[in-house]
């Protein structure tokens, strides 16, 4: 353990600075403070091993990177993220800022579903250095996104989700069940980016359905094989 205090300051001038902006400033500063706290002389680091301590009866739920089926396209999506800050001129969400987003929705209804803090993994590999550790593993593949403008704005998503759990001691991992589901979240009119909001509630909605086999109003999901068929 560590710590250190750094000042870091950044300037543009503009008649507005709405989220757009300002996140990319906060981005920029946030990633230039950390790099000056890894290079500190002060700091050393004896070891780039990770420790983890959970208890054996409640597996970590881990939330891989969202996968899209071939053929896909997330340009309509990508372009109402950024025109949902209010200016049309901010450029489109790129592929990976709105996976992220999906992928922090999921993270969030996997910690309330499964009664276990959960995190992200920023790449498909294996982050855990401890042995004797061993988690849920949350995969989401999604082959439909829909934004619908009638009467009651959502967006439709749906997407195959798979959670199998793992242990670095053992052999790779069996899954535990695997499910196709749909979510329709309503749109977030009363936020600032409302479409990026919706966008993670539809990922939070789509694990809670899968984790707990319901179907309402807004959500259905129907069980699949270890294959991809579909289980009757």
């Amino acid at each position: 353990s560590a710590s250190s205090s750094f000042d870091r300051k950044r300037k543009l001038t503009k008649q507005s600075a709405r989220a757009p902006i300002l996140s990319e400033l906060l981005k920029d500063a946030v990633g230039d403070t950390l790099s000056a706290f890894v290079e500190s002389p002060e700091i050393q680091f004896p070891s780039r091993r990770e420790h983890f301590q959970l208890q054996a009866a409640a597996p970590q739920p881990v939330v891989a990177p969202p996968r899209i089926a071939r053929g896909l396209q997330l340009n309509n999506l990508r372009e109402e993220l950024a025109k949902s800050y209010g200016f049309n001129t901010v450029p489109a969400f790129t592929r990976e800022s709105a996976l992220r987003i999906f992928q922090r929705g999921i993270e969030r209804g996997a910690g309330q579903a499964l009664g276990s803090e959960a995190a992200s993994i920023l790449q498909p590999t294996r982050t855990f250095a401890n042995k004797s550790i061993h988690w849920w593993n949350i995969d989401t593949e999604v082959f439909g996104v829909q934004i619908v403008e009638q009467e009651h704005p959502h967006l439709q998503i749906d997407a195959v989700i798979s959670i199998s759990e793992h242990s670095l001691a053992a052999e790779p991992g069996q899954i535990l069940w695997r499910v196709s589901c749909r979510a329709a979240a309503p749109r977030r009119d009363e936020l600032d980016g409302y479409w990026a909001h919706t966008l993670e509630d539809a990922g939070s909605m789509l694990v809670n359905a899968a984790v707990k086999n319901t179907s309402s109003t807004t959500t259905s999901c129907r069980p699949l094989g270890k294959s991809g068929e579909e289980v009757l």
